[in-house]
């Protein structure tokens, strides 16, 4: 028997309410969300900051317009680009180059 206590629709619910609940632990509250699977059984969930509000609007707005260029594009948005830290490490190497030549690129 599995230790999973949902079933596997609702399983990208309470994955999706687990990243509300791990964006931060600020105790003020500016609301709360609740996850209700198709059926209406409760799944779970989230006490949310003003941050937290905040910073999950500011991620769904670039996720919809992510989206809605690609489709503008012709091109189907399943998912978002994989991002690597070397990546990552390689943009701020080049800002901070850039920043270190006073906005100047070499």
């Amino acid at each position: 028997m599995s230790d999973n206590p949902f079933s596997p629709e609702n399983l990208a619910l309470a994955e999706l309410l687990n990243q509300f609940l791990a964006l931060s632990d600020d105790q003020d509250n500016a609301g709360r969300i609740i996850f209700r699977g198709p059926n209406g059984e409760y799944i779970g969930e989230a006490k949310l900051s003003p941050r937290d509000v905040e910073t999950a609007t500011e991620a769904l707005t670039s996720v919809n317009a992510y989206r809605a260029d690609m489709e503008e594009a012709g091109l189907v948005a399943d998912t978002l680009p994989a991002v690597d830290k070397a990546d990552v490490n390689e943009v701020v190497t080049a800002f901070e180059s850039l920043l270190a030549n006073g906005g100047e690129q070499l």
